[in-house]
């Protein structure tokens, strides 16, 4: 997608924002999680030394999210045949 991670936090830091919090849409850690998100967010904080960039947990894991999922779980199976 565009811009990808390396375009929108260099373009964040060419604003002056001095903080980055990543949000991976991903419904849980996986392999791109543990081992390609870590790799890149360090990389990009090599590149912008006066920016720090972090991590959330995957929207997967969030409680609202869980819950949504569920509601969807229950109300596909009271639909009719």
């Amino acid at each position: 997608m565009h811009p990808d991670l390396a375009e929108a936090v260099a373009e964040l830091a060419g604003r002056g924002v001095g903080q980055i919090c990543v949000v991976p849409i991903f419904l849980g850690p996986g392999g791109h999680l543990r081992r390609d998100l870590p790799r890149m967010i360090e990389e990009l904080g090599t590149r912008h030394p006066g920016v720090m960039i972090e991590c959330a947990r995957p929207v997967g894991e969030g409680d609202s999210v869980l819950e949504a999922m569920a509601a969807y779980c229950v109300e596909q199976l009271r639909q009719p045949d």
